[in-house]
């Protein structure tokens, strides 16, 4: 699907000219998000873990919605406003916290703390929505 996409979307205008320390940062901090699940035990029974998971399912429905606009409607002129433009690399916010007040302990002996998911997720977002922007900002400064 991401042939739909905007043109600033597609994979290889995605990455064309973006400071490598960005790349760098986020792709750091996005593979920290996706292995500190691995090693850690999840809890939806208690009142944080309950919490955590309706973020979580709200933040994938905004995540997914905010894709879908992208994709279903990228010849339509409100696309090209910021916030929506750049919604894909926000909304995991939602999703992100979400994970972190489901994670109830590690499967290895140390004691898990909900910054230990925090920290990464928004120095990730920083790095995230810093790339989204200098993609927006590229793509509404070409004549």
């Amino acid at each position: 699907m991401t042939s739909k996409l905007p043109p600033e979307y597609q994979p290889r205008e995605f990455n064309h000219n973006i400071p490598a320390l960005i790349q760098i940062g986020e792709n750091i901090f996005r593979l920290i998000l996706f292995s500190l699940p691995l090693f850690a035990k999840l809890d939806i029974n208690s009142k944080r873990g309950r919490i955590g998971l309706l973020l979580y399912t709200v933040g994938i429905g905004l995540y997914f919605s905010s894709w879908m606009l992208l994709i279903y409607f990228s010849d339509q002129s409100f696309i090209r406003c910021y916030p929506i433009f750049i919604a894909p690399a926000y909304t995991p916010l939602f999703w992100l916290i979400g994970i972190a007040f489901m994670i109830d302990s590690y499967y290895f002996p140390w004691k898990y703390k909900i910054w230990h998911m925090l920290l990464p997720s928004f120095l990730f977002l920083i790095f995230h929505i810093h790339h989204a922007s200098l993609i927006y900002f590229r793509s509404v400064s070409v004549p």
